[in-house]
């Protein structure tokens, strides 16, 4: 994948570890780096501009488009970085979201960061009051640079209302609670080549299996 786009490189493939409350977390070592600094307004309007001339031309061969930028584990758990690790409270993704929903409204642009820091806070509000709050387990695993089950499932609320509009339908999600399953070892694992057991993630799976049919007409 080219990430040429947005201006930004990939991140390196070293990991650093700090002590989460019940199992050590894992981090990309560019994390406290890679959503530092900002773009500039002309970065942002040429980006915008990109990504409605290629709207434009994918509605013209009935192809709907919506932007979704997936956030960093360090921008959901910023907690567990270790000591110097920091990251700025609004990073470049945050910002672009930002500047696209004021200046470029009419290209769908979805960065689920408040639904995830919602239902990781116990927080409510009128845009996340549909996703369900009661599990306990991570939304990232510890071990892994991916959401989990659990934070694919929260993130899909905004992701899927979105979609559900774009065509025309309406969305609906039955409630899922997450429960704990097992450990399984991460790709940070990997890339630092630590197969300890200390370090596997936890597994976790929803109380009732998904179905997919879910927009409704």
């Amino acid at each position: 994948m080219s990430f040429s786009a947005f201006a930004i490189e990939p991140g390196q493939t070293v990991a650093t570890v700090t002590a989460g409350t019940v199992k050590p977390w894992l981090f990309l070592d560019s994390a406290s780096t890679a959503h530092n600094g900002t773009y500039t307004n002309d970065q942002m309007a040429k980006i915008g501009t990109n990504l409605r001339n290629l709207k434009t031309e994918l509605e013209s061969v009935g192809i709907k488009f919506m932007v979704v930028i997936a956030p960093d584990k360090d921008e959901v758990y910023p907690e567990y970085l270790p000591a110097g690790y920091k990251t700025q409270q609004i990073g470049r993704a945050g910002q672009l979201t930002a500047y696209m929903n004021a200046n470029f409204a009419d290209v769908p642009f979805i960065f689920p960061t408040d639904a995830l820091l919602a239902v990781k806070n116990k927080s409510r509000s009128a845009a996340t009051a549909k996703i369900p709050t009661g599990s306990t387990v991570p939304l990232y695993f510890e071990s892994d640079t991916h959401w989990g089950p659990y934070g694919a499932y929260v993130a899909s609320y905004p992701i899927l209302e979105k979609a559900a509009s774009l065509c025309g339908k309406s969305m609906s999600i039955t409630p899922r609670t997450f429960r704990a399953g097992g450990v399984i070892p991460g790709d940070l694992q990997a890339l630092c080549s630590d197969t300890r057991a200390e370090y596997y993630s936890s597994q976790h799976a929803p109380s009732v299996p998904f179905a997919y049919n879910q927009l409704n007409s």
